[in-house]
């Protein structure tokens, strides 16, 4: 899994909710694109969004997020299940050109956020907490870059609205914990 292409991804501001930038990303020297059962993404759709290649796409978002948060040193990607799958998978694709994943991203992993405050769920899968906390979640598309990552937004902003005190503890967890390219990547970014 960790040796996966990066098909889509989607980065959205976790203070304005404002989508910083949604891209569609041509896969390396593949002929079959696998899962495409579950993303429902093929070639002839990253054609239709103008893929574009990976070193392409890395230099546009690193631009993109420090324009976007004027020049902060630190970009923090929240993802739902970020260490075990989303940061492998930007790591090793950083690796195949040359880039070092320490020098842009801190990582987060909001699976291990939601079940420290939540321990008492029967599940964690964003669409069962988008059927926990959201009111709209038939809306979401699972699986596809920008739908999870406005979903997973929309949980934790859900979670913080309904208790106000884990905003602290949900800041204190992702600049405390935040790991260096250790595993995953995916969605938001904190200042």
């Amino acid at each position: 899994v960790k040796s996966a292409n990066i098909l889509e991804a989607a980065f959205v501001d976790f203070l304005s909710g404002k989508t910083i930038n949604h891209s569609y990303i041509l896969p390396y020297d593949v002929e079959t694109i696998e899962n495409s059962n579950i993303h429902n993404i093929t070639f002839e759709s990253l054609k239709l969004n103008n893929a574009i290649t990976f070193e392409n796409f890395i230099e546009n978002i690193f631009n993109l997020l420090k324009d976007f948060y004027n020049n902060k040193n630190t970009i923090y990607l929240i993802a739902h299940n970020n260490f075990n799958y989303d940061q492998l998978v930007l790591e090793y694709n950083m690796k195949k050109i040359n880039k070092n994943i320490e020098d842009i991203f801190k990582f987060c992993d909001s699976l291990l956020m939601i079940k420290l405050f939540k321990p008492d769920l029967k599940q964690y899968n964003l669409k069962y907490l988008s059927s926990c906390y959201l009111i709209n979640f038939n809306k979401y598309q699972f699986h596809t870059a920008l739908d999870d990552t406005n979903a997973l937004l929309n949980i934790v902003l859900s979670l913080i609205n309904n208790n106000k005190s884990l905003i602290n503890h949900f800041y204190d967890y992702i600049v405390n914990n935040s790991r260096f390219s250790i595993r995953n990547y995916s969605f938001k970014n904190l200042r």
